[in-house]
């Protein structure tokens, strides 16, 4: 009985040391897959990271009431806050006191049919700064449908070098035209 006993102990374990050492490197590959995807993962998002804080435009995305969910290196430096002193605070922060009124309503009527397009097109656009100056700005807006919802993707350029490009071309238009009305010719 005791030799019978060993015996099924034996052909017991026979069996159940393949399956043991199988299901042990299964459990070993799916850990190596999860461990690779999770370094993909890391690497993905330093990537994106390095686009995003490096780009040569402010970029601001907010979600669908307004609050600021991420910004990036040149959004700080331009608009003179610190990343912490914007995320969750609404996007009006960003926008002169004379716009603000107005731009819940035009966040809405965007929303309402949110395509990638210009923001404000023929009108003159400013930043707010966190000093309380403006600046004049360009802007883009995207929508960007996630996992918590409608996020915009707002790109901003800074274009003062140009507007005061514009307005030395400007001045130097208006003294030629004078110089050219008082020839005596």
């Amino acid at each position: 009985s005791t030799v019978a006993h060993t015996r099924n102990f034996f052909m017991a374990f026979m069996v159940l040391a393949p399956l043991l050492v199988l299901l042990s490197g299964v459990i070993a590959y799916h850990a190596g897959r999860r461990r690779q995807a999770e370094a993909d993962a890391r690497a993905s998002e330093a990537r994106f990271r390095g686009l995003f804080d490096f780009a040569p435009d402010a970029i601001v995305i907010v979600d669908r009431s307004g609050c600021i969910t991420l910004i990036n290196a040149q959004a700080e430096k331009w608009f003179g806050y610190a990343r912490s002193e914007l995320l969750g605070q609404r996007v009006e922060k960003l926008v002169p006191e004379r716009f603000r009124e107005r731009h819940p309503i035009n966040r809405q009527h965007y929303l309402a049919n949110p395509i990638a397009q210009p923001m404000g097109t023929g009108l003159e656009l400013h930043g707010r700064r966190n000093d309380g100056s403006e600046f004049p700005v360009e802007i883009s807006l995207s929508p960007l449908e996630t996992d918590q919802g409608l996020l915009v993707i707002s790109i901003i350029r800074d274009i003062s070098v140009r507007k005061q490009a514009e307005e030395a071309q400007r001045q130097i238009r208006s003294r030629y035209q004078k110089l050219v009305n008082n020839l005596p010719v």
